[in-house]
């Protein structure tokens, strides 16, 4: 270690409770993440509970260090990375409460499957699904406002959210819930500091409004656009999406969902891209709880993963679409679903419905597809890779059409090879174009 170093495990050696790590392995590890991007931490930090929150906000700052949250670190986009010292919440943080009435209580180091494993039993989820849900954190979503397949029909997580503890910067513990002028906070520094952001928001409601435009999916900068209702605070519609630049997020508290009553789900194929991209604006219309769009090398990659895919997706598909309907009853989904199938076959009569599915565990089977191929682009070997830096491209759906072809035609006119998977209802856009590292 060296003086800096020392110095900071010596100074928390009696406060902090939890586990400090200086290494060159520790800090190798946590150099990286999801992302292409490397930073070296100066240390990491494994707190045990709120205290510990405390105690080492505090102490970084009093002494000018960067604090950087934590999850998984399955994100994309380095957020997880910095050169202070990186808080791991997934140790210790895991702790789920009981359900109450539809809300639950939930650390932030708490899995997303892990939860929705335990609201099972009770007949509900948490509805925001990102493609990396069996490792990801609930701290880790509420970080990048994760939103999924379904985003369309359930939105993010600011949608689910009903409060957050936060610790703040100088180590001040805050519940941030909805707030109203007349019930402050117990704070008077908070009470100031909603004060000045209820100004600041209500000055600039009409620049907020023109240069944040409302959509489905959009991470772009702190979500401003509906913090506001008059003069009432949603203080989590700001929170989230804020990848630990305002907070630490010990714990919140969600709102769960009923799960569907009954889904059907199809697995359509196409033989040209450009077909498939065309089905996906005919079938808008038809509001899917989901529709993801995948090109020929994520199908390549998942047929060979799994035999299971292998006589469903023959060599010659050059893309698919995953739409699922929803309905009250069997029927009703049934219905839906294949309304959107004639739609897409009117569109492209040579499209091929490799399968439908209606029971829990088969539509579970189909959305495996795309949770488990997008991670596999990461095992590619050649001399070139595909390169996770063109991600969570927010379009409005209406013009998904127009972009996806000019998009493919920038890549033609640079020769690069890029694979494709959209959120195609919401808007979200991932490309990985192949290059040399």
């Amino acid at each position: 270690m060296d003086e800096q170093q020392q110095r900071i495990a010596e100074d928390l050696a009696s406060l902090f409770r939890g586990e400090l790590r200086f290494d060159d392995v520790a800090r190798e590890v946590y150099s990286t993440d999801a992302s292409i991007y490397q930073i070296r931490p100066l240390g990491v930090a494994f707190p045990i509970d709120r205290d510990d929150l405390v105690t080492l906000a505090q102490y970084a700052a009093e002494f000018d260090i960067p604090l950087t949250p934590r999850g998984a670190g399955t994100g994309l986009a380095g957020g997880a990375l910095g050169r202070g010292i990186v808080v791991d919440f997934s140790r210790h943080f895991r702790e789920i409460g009981s359900l109450q009435g539809n809300t639950i209580r939930v650390q932030a180091g708490v899995v997303r499957d892990q939860l929705n494993r335990y609201l099972r039993r009770f007949g509900r989820y948490l509805a925001p699904d990102p493609f990396n849900s069996s490792v990801t954190t609930c701290g880790g979503m509420l970080s990048v406002d994760a939103g999924g397949s379904h985003a369309a029909r359930v939105g993010s997580m600011r949608d689910h959210v009903q409060s957050i503890e936060c610790v703040l910067a100088d180590g001040t513990v805050f519940e941030a819930g909805v707030h109203a002028p007349q019930t402050p906070p117990a704070y008077e520094k908070i009470v100031d500091l909603l004060g000045k952001l209820r100004h600041l928001l209500k000055q600039n409601s009409l620049l907020i409004r023109e240069r944040q435009p409302s959509m489905i999916r959009n991470c772009s900068g702190y979500h401003l656009r509906t913090v506001l209702d008059g003069d009432e605070l949603n203080l989590p519609r700001l929170l989230v999406g804020s990848e630990g630049t305002l907070a630490l997020f010990s714990a919140a508290t969600l709102h769960t969902s009923p799960l569907p009553a009954h889904r059907g789900a199809a697995l359509i194929l196409f033989h040209d891209l450009q077909r498939a991209i065309q089905c996906v604006n005919a079938i808008s219309n038809q509001l899917p709880s989901a529709c993801d769009l995948l090109d020929r090398r994520l199908l390549s990659l998942i047929r060979e993963e799994d035999e299971r895919f292998s006589p469903l997706i023959p060599p010659a598909a050059e893309a698919a679409v995953l739409v699922e309907q929803t309905g009250y009853t069997d029927r009703e989904a049934r219905n839906r679903l294949r309304q959107v199938i004639e739609i897409v076959r009117e569109v492209d009569s040579t499209m091929l419905v490799a399968k439908e599915a209606y029971t829990f565990d088969e539509v579970e089977f189909l959305w495996s597809l795309p949770y488990r191929v997008v991670p596999l682009l990461n095992r590619l070997g050649g001399t070139s890779r595909p390169i996770p830096i063109i991600e969570d491209i927010a379009v409005p759906p209406t013009e998904l059409h127009d972009f996806l072809i000019k998009a493919q035609r920038v890549f033609q006119r640079h020769w690069v090879t890029a694979s494709l998977y959209a959120h195609a209802a919401s808007g979200q856009v991932h490309f990985r174009p192949f290059l040399k590292p």
